[in-house]
C-alpha cells in the first residue's frame, strides 16, 4: 500500500511541475509581449537524467528541448546544459552570472532530479 501511495505522489507531482511549467509559458507569452520589458532576453536550461544512483530519466531533454525552442521563439538567448555535474553547475551559474547586466530579463529552466 505505502509503495502505492509513494508512485501515486511522485506521479502527481511530475504532472503539477508540468502543469506549472505550462502555466509559466503561457505567462511568459502574454507579459512578454509588453514593450516595457528589456529586449535582453536570457534563459538558461539544465536538463540531468543521468544519475549514478537512481533511474535514468527519459524526459528532461525532452522538456529542456521544449522550453528552450519556446522560449528562444519568445525573443531569448537560450543556454542549455544536460547531465551536468554539481561542480559544472556551479561553473556555468557563475559564468553564466558574469554576463549579466541590469537590464536583463533572465529565465532558469531544471529539469531532473536535483539529487
Amino acid at each position: 500500500m505505502r509503495c502505492s501511495v509513494v508512485r501515486f505522489l511522485r506521479a502527481a507531482s511530475r504532472q503539477a511541475i508540468r502543469i506549472t511549467a505550462v502555466a509559466l509559458l503561457l505567462t511568459l507569452s502574454i507579459s512578454l509581449r509588453t514593450d516595457a520589458l528589456t529586449a535582453n532576453r536570457k534563459a538558461i536550461i539544465v536538463a540531468n537524467s543521468a544519475y549514478a544512483h537512481t533511474a535514468h530519466l527519459p524526459n528532461p531533454p525532452n522538456d529542456a528541448a521544449l522550453i528552450g525552442s519556446r522560449l528562444e521563439a519568445l525573443g531569448f538567448s537560450v543556454e542549455i546544459r544536460t547531465d551536468v555535474t554539481a561542480q559544472q553547475f556551479s561553473d556555468f551559474l557563475e559564468s553564466f552570472a558574469s554576463s549579466l547586466d541590469g537590464n536583463t530579463t533572465v529565465v532558469f529552466y531544471y529539469a531532473g532530479h536535483g539529487i
